[in-house]
């Protein structure tokens, strides 16, 4: 054991209501600012440009996802720290730490270059379009050069909570969300710079995160922090692919749904329905962010019972995390359904065709039914992962993402039109909560919360 063992605040035992207050920070920051970033890029975009460079933001969403898998896979190294600090290894946490943000960097940097080379490839496989291309090319010429800035702020994210400071994600998210919102305000509507304002914002905002996480991983207040780098790197970068690998599945699967759907809705109603469904999309995702808060913050300190092996803790844990996850279900579709209006007049100006605002209307109203299905699914994921349990989690992500989700959004349109596009996401959930039941009740057992109280993943 490590000569610097300490009571780390993830190791604490939370009641019900401490846990609440120590999530909520991180819950509503996740929350906030994806709803925030959503609305920022959307509305400026739709109000102040058009309808088109909002379809072209759409068809570039893609790829932006699948450099978010890479990095949600790498920052997934929180579930191995928090595990180490469990077992008093907190040098060891620090060094792996390093190595991954390090390794954020340098892959960041390495996709710059490659897109500096094969943007007018990567477009046409995108299908982008004639009419919008003008659009996605201003749009990625400037959003290439901060993908290393970007994939780097997944893991100064996720490690705010396991160092003891989850109220620093709050600073982030209203660094982020001032900068975005001045400066679209400011490039978009003042300097008319278009799409390409837009890109630069986000830039902007991306590089204060940065720079605020440099100065706190530096301090001595954080009990996570830079140090020596780990000299093990091929074992660490296989490491997160054990433990992120069903957090990449997720995003590379919202890529690719996200591509298919774009050509389905090309098919269907042209630039107009990829428009419509930014918008759609945008919030809907915006307020699943709240639930992705919640299980990030979770995660480590199931993570921090199971490196205790302390079965009464990670049994409590794991079911004041299911009660919580209920409630802020309950939170989250009421607030849906009562900003559902707000969201029509924030977004349109009133001049749009009557068909584009039905059609919005539509999606918007249909949006939150996949909420129930959605959260528990991402529960049992994520907690399958907290326990270092990822082949379950792997397969519930893989059958959820890849195969329900495309095979709906293939089936439903050919069905029920628009309609099938919307209810797509609901009826792979849907699909996936037998899976997910069954996982629950074959490892019952292994983790004691089964009737038999056995835990024998922890013997």
């Amino acid at each position: 054991m490590d000569d610097n063992k300490r009571t780390n605040t993830i190791g604490k035992d939370f009641s019900t209501w401490e846990l609440i207050k120590f999530v909520a920070s991180p819950v509503v920051t996740q929350f906030v600012m994806s709803l925030l970033q959503n609305i920022d890029d959307g509305l400026f975009l739709s109000r102040f440009v058009g309808k088109e460079a909002l379809a072209a933001f759409n068809l570039c969403f893609p790829i932006f996802m699948l450099i978010d898998a890479v990095a949600m896979m790498l920052s997934s190294i929180s579930i191995y720290c928090a595990t180490k600090m469990g077992e008093g290894r907190n040098s060891e946490a620090n060094s792996v730490f390093t190595t991954i943000t390090l390794c954020m960097y340098g892959i960041g940097s390495l996709i710059t270059i490659c897109m500096l080379f094969g943007l007018k490839p990567l477009m046409n496989f995108l299908g982008v379009t004639e009419t919008i291309f003008p659009y996605a090319w201003d749009f990625f010429s400037i959003s290439r050069w901060y993908i290393p800035l970007n994939m780097a702020s997944y893991i100064y994210s996720r490690f705010y909570v396991i160092a003891g400071k989850p109220k620093y994600s709050t600073v982030t998210m209203l660094m982020t969300a001032f900068c975005n919102f001045f400066f679209d305000w400011l490039l978009m509507v003042k300097l008319h710079m278009g799409i390409r304002g837009s890109s630069l914002a986000n830039f902007i905002s991306t590089l204060a995160v940065n720079t605020f996480a440099l100065v706190f991983y530096n301090s001595k207040e954080a009990e996570v922090h830079f140090a020596k780098p780990a000299r093990n790197v091929l074992y660490l970068l296989a490491t997160t692919v054990r433990y992120g690998f069903t957090d990449m599945m997720t995003s590379f699967a919202i890529a690719l749904n996200s591509l298919v759907s774009n050509y389905v809705m090309l098919d269907l109603g042209g630039e107009s329905l990829i428009s419509a469904s930014s918008i759609v999309n945008g919030v809907q995702f915006s307020f699943c962010s709240a639930f992705f808060g919640l299980m990030g913050a979770t995660s480590p300190i199931v993570s921090y019972a199971y490196g205790e092996k302390n079965k009464e803790k990670l049994v409590k844990d794991l079911k004041q995390i299911l009660t919580i996850s209920a409630m802020l279900l309950l939170v989250i579709i009421l607030l849906f359904y009562c900003g559902k209006s707000l969201f029509l007049k924030l977004y349109l100006s009133g001049n749009e065709p009557e068909e584009y605002r039905e059609t919005i209307k539509e999606g918007l109203t249909l949006a939150p039914l996949c909420y129930p299905f959605m959260f528990f699914n991402i529960y049992v994921q994520v907690m399958f992962m907290a326990v270092s349990k990822s082949r379950p989690a792997t397969i519930l992500s893989f059958l959820e993402n890849i195969l329900f989700c495309n095979v709906s959004v293939l089936i439903l349109p050919r069905l029920l039109g628009v309609t099938g596009v919307w209810l797509s996401i609901t009826a792979a959930e849907i699909m996936t909560i037998a899976f997910s039941l069954f996982f629950i009740w074959k490892y019952r057992n292994a983790y004691g919360y089964g009737k038999s109280g056995l835990a024998t993943e922890l013997a």
